[in-house]
């Protein structure tokens, strides 16, 4: 995963832990600072292509991290006891 990936996976996870629902991509890319959605499909579909993230195409708030993108982002001890 490059930094920007990590960087976009975890802006997906502080938006949906802090409003309860998914982001828009704008609202992700305004987290981000990026100017432009377009700078944002990218990082979402590497990340789609890692099992960490998955969404509905063509609908608005479809984004939803995967187990595996929640334990990426945990310690390998958190990982363990979620998936026990």
């Amino acid at each position: 995963m490059t930094p920007s990936q990590s960087k976009t996976l975890r802006a997906l996870a502080r938006l949906i832990d802090e409003r309860g629902y998914a982001p828009t991509v704008r609202e992700l890319a305004d987290r981000l600072g990026w100017r432009s959605t377009n700078a944002v499909h990218p990082h979402l579909r590497a990340l789609r292509d890692q099992g960490l993230v998955t969404w509905w195409e063509g609908h608005s708030r479809t984004l939803r991290l995967t187990e595996d993108a929640l334990c990426v982002m945990a310690s390998e001890a958190e990982c363990d006891a979620a998936r026990d």
